[in-house]
């Protein structure tokens, strides 16, 4: 601790702190808190591979729907329906676009930072 930090403490909080921490109970709980937040984002992580997934197979069933209805649809409708269809692929995209770029900060923030110089 900086010496500036130790004059301004008094000595009993220091070696309250001091035990405190030879105690171990501290680096316990941090501990526990470290195994808690790395279980959470794996969580996290796994709802959003699982999500991703779902849009993957919903972009798939789209796609087919979009050409049944396309086949279906009588010649002077078809311009209309093809850009609906645009939109609600466009909107699609975007949504697995971002969930991408979801996990990829995730990934990033998952790196072990390297110390500054």
């Amino acid at each position: 601790m900086p010496s500036s930090s130790q004059q301004r403490l008094s000595y009993t909080i220091l070696s309250d702190l001091a035990l405190a921490l030879l105690d171990g109970t501290v680096f316990e709980i941090v501990q526990g808190l470290l195994d808690i937040q790395h279980l959470t984002e794996r969580n996290l992580y796994n709802q959003r591979l699982k999500l991703q997934t779902e849009h993957r197979a919903l972009k798939q069933e789209t796609f087919r729907k979009h050409k049944e209805d396309q086949q279906s649809c009588q010649p002077h409708n078809l311009p209309l329906l093809k850009a609906a269809q645009q939109r609600e692929m466009e909107e699609l995209t975007l949504q697995m676009n971002m969930l991408e770029l979801i996990r990829k900060l995730q990934q990033r923030e998952m790196q072990p930072r390297q110390p500054l110089p």
